[in-house]
């Protein structure tokens, strides 16, 4: 009987040292997901603050405001899709 018992506590310990690694591994893809969304982010705010620059220094069409539109949605998704990760 505490052979058997032996055996089982060691086989627990094996998956929970595989879960263990399995979490680590998905918080790492996790973050890195986080880093390319945020990056992301980051350009289209870029952009936006290239056409209000545009716009301020007279140069105004009508497409501008079609892409902008665009880019604010845009900025707003990627917002909520790092968010959605946050809260995993």
């Amino acid at each position: 009987m505490r052979i058997y018992s032996i055996k089982y506590s060691m086989s627990a310990l094996l998956l929970a040292d595989k879960l263990i690694e399995h979490y680590h591994s998905t918080q790492a893809d996790k973050k890195k997901d986080i880093q390319v969304f945020e990056q992301r982010l980051a350009d289209t705010q870029k952009k936006l603050d290239n056409f209000i620059s545009a716009i301020a220094d007279g140069l105004y069409n009508p497409s501008m405001k079609a892409t902008m539109d665009k880019l604010e949605q845009e900025k707003a998704d990627i917002l909520i899709i790092i968010t959605e990760y946050k809260l995993r």
